[in-house]
């Protein structure tokens, strides 16, 4: 009897972990629960780093699909991709860029973590994010120009105070709400 009842909470706890496992939601840091259950992505809230965008060339870029984020080292500024090669510029100002750390690294060539439904897609990227209906959330930080100290050119956070999406360039940061 001892040995069923054990096999039955093991057998549990594994349905369990693979409720969490296959739910196609990530958390990333010590958060309990999701804000939203259409989220794919989540961060902790007023944990005071945000998301580092790659610092890349646009120019060499290929195969970018419309909302791929980059801090783009020709201008100095956060862009995304609007799609067939076109970049729209976040970051309004020129910023500054340190590229020191990846200079003279080479690119590994379909290096990347996939977090969603289809593991055959061909989207290129460090990290992508596939879902149909499935949205990534992104760090909520409180003020964060007061806040993050010291933050990376090309950090993206959203703002919960003033409800914006807050871009730094490595000078000053961008603020995106409505209007």
């Amino acid at each position: 009897m001892r040995k069923i009842l054990l096999l039955f909470v093991f057998l549990f706890s594994l349905f369990m972990t693979s409720q969490k496992t296959f739910s196609q939601q990530a958390i990333i840091g010590t958060k309990a629960n999701y804000i939203s259950s259409s989220s794919i992505l989540e961060f902790p809230d007023n944990d005071t780093r945000g998301v580092v965008l790659p610092k890349v060339d646009s120019s060499v870029v290929v195969g970018a699909v419309e909302g791929t984020l980059i801090f783009d080292v020709l201008d100095k500024k956060v862009k995304y991709c609007t799609g067939n090669g076109m970049w729209e510029d976040l970051s309004i100002n020129e910023g500054v860029v340190d590229t020191a750390m990846q200079d003279g690294l080479s690119e590994v060539s379909g290096a990347r973590t996939l977090i969603g439904n289809d593991a055959n897609i061909s989207t290129e990227g460090v990290l992508v994010l596939d879902s149909t209906n499935q949205a990534l959330v992104l760090p909520r930080v409180e003020s964060p120009h007061l806040k993050m100290i010291s933050p990376s050119s090309g950090t993206i956070v959203y703002d919960t105070k003033s409800n914006m999406i807050c871009i730094f360039n490595g000078k000053e940061w961008a603020f995106w709400g409505n209007e």
